[in-house]
This record gives structure tokens, sequence and C-alpha cells, in this order.
């Protein structure tokens, strides 16, 4: 399951809290994804999951992804969330109230 936040649906930190329990009702593991639209890994990755590639859909599985557009989330509401980055796309798993647990996987896995 992916989901988009939007900052007009409020705060950051809220939002993610209301997603991660969403995902363990449906028990699945909660990851926000930092991403772009003009990344090309990004795209690439959103490009496998829309053509069904099985890799990718294997990887997912279990998973409630929970996308945030940098170029939407200012810098700062992501780092009051606990965020820290300096690639993209970076995908970190949550805990139950949807605060980043320190496992995480970034851009530079992609090169």
């Amino acid at each position: 399951m992916i989901v988009e936040l939007a900052p007009a649906n409020g705060d950051l930190v809220e939002q993610l809290r209301l997603e991660a329990q969403k995902a363990g009702e449906l028990g699945l593991k909660p990851f926000a994804e930092f991403y772009a639209t003009w990344c090309p890994p990004c795209q690439e990755i959103a490009i496998s999951l829309e053509e069904k590639n099985l890799l990718m859909i294997d990887a997912f599985t279990g998973t409630y992804i929970i996308h945030l557009d940098v170029d939407i989330w200012l810098e700062d509401e992501w780092e009051q969330a606990g965020f820290e980055f300096e690639y993209i796309p970076i995908y970190y798993r949550l805990d139950a109230e949807g605060k980043p647990t320190g496992d995480w996987i970034d851009g530079s896995a992609w090169a």
C-alpha cells in the first residue's frame, strides 16, 4: 500500500502517527519514503511498481509506504519529525507512533 502525505492535511508528525497506526491495523510495516518527481531512481521505482515488476512487488510486500515529496515538504518539517538525509529516495522504517526507528536505506544504494 502506498499513500501520499501533503502539508495541506496538517502537521507531518501527526500525519505519520496516523498512517503508522493504519499500517499496524492492516498488519503492514510502515515506511516513510522521501522522493522527488525529478529524481531518476525515484522515477524508476515508480515505473517498476506501475508495470507490476515482480521483483519490486515482492520487495514491497508487507509494507505500507508513506510518500513524502521533498519539493512539497520543507526541510524544517522533516527534520522536526526526526529525519535527516542527503540522498533520495530514502526509506525510513517507522515505529507504531510514526517515528523513525533508525532503520533506513537511501539513494546511495542505487549509486
